[in-house]
């Protein structure tokens, strides 16, 4: 695996994403307008990375709203939980790239084992609530999943969710690598990028 260190939430760290189409970012990659319109979703995350191409700086600039402070927060106690849960060992890691273009990446939150990797939300109490009441990998998160499975090559990814004032703190769920997933992503990201290219090229000649 090809990795920048830079510690996540860091200005390096940002600077590192900038050009980068993350697994974070996939649901926009891959959003759908209505009918047959182009997705407005898909189109402004395509202007900013062409931007970013551009400049060589990130768009966010390190812009953290409560909900992602709070995440950083609650994420070493999230992952302590995890290893007393599952006695697994978490290897902590930067940016991961698919490859030595450094076009396509993936932030996980851990390395577990030569197979596994580890994705801990810390949502407001009720997105967690309503994780535990419905027992099943949150489709939000699906696609970010399976593209971090893309990018590190692993077969499985825990999913937890962690709220220290639940009734039960943790939701922990296993999820399987799913080639045909993976197949749709890596089509849709791959269009993505040919036309990203196609607009920071036409940006570039104003």
């Amino acid at each position: 695996m090809i990795v920048d260190m830079s510690p996540q939430g860091s200005q390096e760290w940002l600077n590192a994403r900038a050009t980068v189409i993350t697994a974070s970012n996939l649901t926009k990659v891959m959003s759908k307008g209505r009918g047959s319109a182009p997705s407005k979703t898909r189109l402004t995350y395509m202007k900013e990375k062409a931007n970013e191409i551009l400049t060589g700086k990130p768009v966010m600039n390190g812009f953290q709203n409560d909900a992602m402070k709070r995440g950083n927060e609650l994420e070493p106690d999230a992952r302590d939980y995890y290893t007393m849960l599952t006695s697994n060992t978490v290897v902590e890691s930067g940016l991961i790239y698919l490859n030595e273009l450094k076009r396509i990446g993936a932030s996980v939150d851990g390395l577990v084992g030569d197979d596994g990797l580890v994705e801990i939300k810390c949502p407001n109490l009720g997105t967690h609530l309503d994780y535990l009441d419905a027992g099943v990998m949150p489709a939000t998160y699906m696609k970010q999943v399976q593209g971090q499975m893309w990018v590190t090559d692993r077969k499985w990814c825990d999913f937890i969710s962690y709220h220290p004032e639940a009734y039960k703190i943790g939701f922990l769920i296993r999820v399987q690598r799913d080639e045909e997933a993976i197949k749709s992503i890596s089509d849709a990201v791959y269009a993505f990028i040919g036309e990203l290219d196609v607009l920071a090229d036409k940006w570039s000649q104003k």
